[in-house]
């Protein structure tokens, strides 16, 4: 399985400035910024493979998993060392660019939209209100099993058979960094819809309730929290699909034969390949793996707010059009 992080880090070195000749250390926004994510060297995947037989494998896989916790969700360092809160520093972003229209919004909480059947500009922030609420809790309660899982680190014993069974363990806390990484693009997009509703049907930009400069300025804000709290949260779905794909194929944390990617042979079977010591004549083709990072739901959802946006559109350019027929025939 190729490693996403060692495909990009020679390009992203390859474009880091320099100064006398040397460039800078790697920060997790390079890689953040090229879908990308940035571990440590003891967290990489390639690395756990290279361990050798001597090695602890467990330990160090265990290691490995620690390094990447999930508490990073909850707090962590940027590239200048300063400490961070991903996920709730993605909320206060959210709570200022709500607080930032919230002027404009109250002078035409009355108006509905066109923009079809059940939506106006109404129902656009409850919508935005209950998916926090659900944000928030989901939090809540994602903290919550991180600190029991935390605790029962500490104990963890360091055999291969335990290592096995933590890693199932663990699952529930990487499917729930799944969802939050979903429920994180619908407020995202939400909130950049109410931004354009506003701007586009209700013409805000014309209000003195509406600082254009303060909106863009919250909705940048928002993005960069949202980016930083996705790299965090990717993490730790990250390593446990590699520790999955690690202890699937390797249970006893011993070197074995895997269709597509080792097969151990010796003298004889060199003999009867010529003594090839091509990789393809041995280790076969690995079977076809299903994607784990396509969302077929989360597609359909970007779809159809994609959709909605269009015919909000749609109808806005009809309404114009019928005020200029009306001015034409007037």
């Amino acid at each position: 399985m190729p490693s996403r992080y060692l495909a990009v880090k020679d390009d992203i070195k390859a474009s880091l400035p320099k100064r006398g000749g040397k460039a800078r250390l790697l920060t997790k926004e390079d890689f953040s910024q090229k879908s990308s994510i940035f571990l440590k060297k003891e967290a990489q995947f390639d690395y756990l493979v290279s361990l050798r037989d001597s090695d602890n494998r467990a330990k160090a896989v265990i290691g490995a998993m620690e390094s990447i916790a999930a508490a990073a969700c909850f707090k962590t360092k940027d590239k200048d060392d300063k400490i961070i809160h991903p996920l709730a520093d993605f909320e206060t972003a959210l709570a200022e660019h709500q607080k930032t229209i919230q002027p404009f919004l109250k002078t035409v909480e009355n108006s509905p939209l066109p923009w079809g059947e059940g939506f106006g500009v109404r129902d656009l922030p409850q919508q935005l209100n209950k998916a926090g609420k659900t944000f928030a809790s989901d939090i809540f309660a994602f903290q919550k099993s991180l600190k029991k899982e935390h605790a029962t680190w500490k104990n963890q014993a360091k055999t291969n058979v335990a290592l096995n069974k933590a890693t199932g363990r663990i699952a529930p806390l990487a499917e729930t960094s799944r969802d939050l990484i979903k429920q994180a693009h619908l407020l995202y997009k939400l909130a950049c819809r109410l931004i354009d509703v506003c701007e586009g049907e209700l013409e805000a930009k014309k209000s003195e309730h509406w600082v254009s400069r303060d909106v863009i300025r919250a909705r940048k804000a928002a993005d960069l929290a949202r980016q930083i709290a996705l790299t965090q949260l990717k993490q730790v779905r990250y390593f446990h699909k590699q520790a999955v794909w690690l202890t699937d194929r390797f249970p006893k944390a011993e070197l074995c034969d895997v269709e597509g990617l080792v097969k151990l042979v010796d003298k004889k079977d060199l003999k009867a390949n010529d003594w090839s010591l091509t990789p393809g004549r041995y280790v076969g083709v690995a079977p076809e793996e299903e994607d784990w990072e396509f969302d077929f739901g989360e597609a359909l959802r970007d779809i159809h707010v994609g959709l909605e946006g269009l015919n909000a559109e749609a109808v806005g350019l009809a309404a114009n059009i019928k005020k200029n027929f009306e001015k034409l025939g007037g």
